[in-house]
C-alpha cells in the first residue's frame, strides 16, 4: 500500500541544498581525452540472461556503487529519519515487481552481483524518470556534418561539498560513469554512455545510422505524475521512457524507424528527444507529451 510520505521523499531529495558557482574557463583540449580520463568501455550481452548480463560490470564497479547508493539514503535519513528511509525503501521494492521484463529480472541480478537490495537498485534505475536538467544540441557545419553534443549534469543540487565546490552526488556518478557495447549474436547493436549499474539508455549510437540522446525538463503531468500513476493507479500502460529508448536502440534500423519508436508510446514522463541522423541536413527534437490529466 503506498503512502504520500513516499512522494514526499522523493520532492525533497530533488530540493537544492546550495548555490552553486559559475564555470568560466574555456575547455579546449578536452576531446580526446587523456587516457587518465578515458571514460572505460563495457560489453553488455544481450544473448546472455538477463539476470548475468550485467555482473561483470557490477562486480568491477560495485564499491563506487554503494557508496553513491550510501550517500543517498544518508541523506534521506537525515532529512525524514530510519522509520521513512525503511518504509520508502519497502515500498520501491513493490515498484520492482511491476517493472516489466527483461528489467525486472536484470535489476534483481544487479542487486544480487553487488549484494545492495532490490529497492536502492531500483531507486537508482528510475531515479532519472523524475529528476530534471541534461541539455543536448545538434548543429551542421558549412560541410554538412551534422554534430550531437550532450552534457549529463546528474547530480546536480543534491550535496554541497563545500570544501571542493562539487556537486556529492555528481562527483560520486563521476567513476561510474561508462561506455556501454550493447551486442547481439557477436554483433554491436548501439554503443551508449550511461552509469555502471544503470539499465536504461539516455545516450546511444547507432554507428553510421542514428544517434540519440534524452534530456527532461520538469513539468507537473510529467515524471512526477507518471510515477504516482504507476504507484497508486497501477498504470502500468505507461512505458518508463529510458526503457523505451533502449528497446528503440535495440530494434530500429533506420532513423525512420527510431522516430517512429519514440514518437508512438505514452511516456511517464515528461522529455525532450533528440535523434539525429548520419546523413546531412537530418535533426530531430522530439518532445513526447504525457497523456493531460
Amino acid at each position: 500500500m503506498w503512502s504520500p510520505v513516499v512522494v514526499v521523499v522523493l520532492v525533497a531529495c530533488l530540493l537544492p541544498s546550495a548555490q552553486s558557482q559559475a564555470f568560466t574557463k574555456c575547455e579546449t583540449a578536452a576531446y580526446p581525452p587523456d587516457k587518465q580520463d578515458e571514460v572505460p568501455l563495457y560489453q553488455v550481452d544481450l544473448d546472455r540472461p538477463p539476470r548475468d548480463r550485467w555482473t561483470p560490470l557490477v562486480q568491477a564497479k560495485g564499491v563506487q556503487m554503494e557508496a553513491l547508493i550510501d550517500d543517498v539514503t544518508q541523506l534521506v535519513q537525515k532529512l525524514f529519519g530510519e522509520r521513512v528511509l525503511q518504509f520508502l525503501l519497502s515500498s520501491l521494492s513493490e515498484v520492482t515487481s511491476t517493472l516489466p521484463e527483461p528489467y525486472k529480472e536484470e535489476i534483481e541480478g544487479i542487486s544480487s552481483a553487488s549484494g545492495l537490495p532490490v529497492s536502492t537498485v531500483t531507486l537508482y534505475n528510475i531515479f532519472y524518470e523524475i529528476f530534471t536538467f541534461c541539455t543536448s544540441l545538434v548543429v551542421q557545419d558549412p560541410s554538412g556534418h551534422l554534430y550531437h553534443a550532450r552534457n549529463l549534469d546528474t547530480g546536480v543540487f543534491l550535496g554541497w561539498d563545500a570544501h571542493n565546490h562539487t556537486w556529492k552526488v555528481a562527483e560520486l556518478l563521476r567513476p561510474l560513469t561508462v561506455r556501454l557495447q550493447w551486442t547481439l549474436g557477436g554483433v554491436t547493436v548501439f554503443e551508449s554512455l550511461s552509469f555502471a549499474g544503470y539499465i536504461g539508455v539516455l545516450t546511444a549510437v547507432k554507428k553510421d545510422n542514428f544517434t540519440f540522446s534524452l534530456n527532461k525538463r520538469f513539468a507537473l503531468n510529467g515524471g512526477f505524475i507518471g510515477l504516482l500513476e504507476w504507484m497508486l493507479l497501477n498504470d502500468h500502460d505507461q512505458r518508463w521512457v529510458s526503457f523505451l529508448t533502449r528497446e528503440v536502440m535495440e530494434t530500429a534500423t533506420t532513423y525512420q524507424e527510431a522516430r517512429d519508436g519514440l514518437s508512438s508510446p505514452t511516456p511517464a514522463g515528461s522529455r525532450l528527444l533528440h535523434p539525429g541522423r548520419h546523413s546531412a541536413r537530418r535533426g530531430l527534437h522530439h518532445h513526447p507529451r504525457p497523456r493531460q490529466l
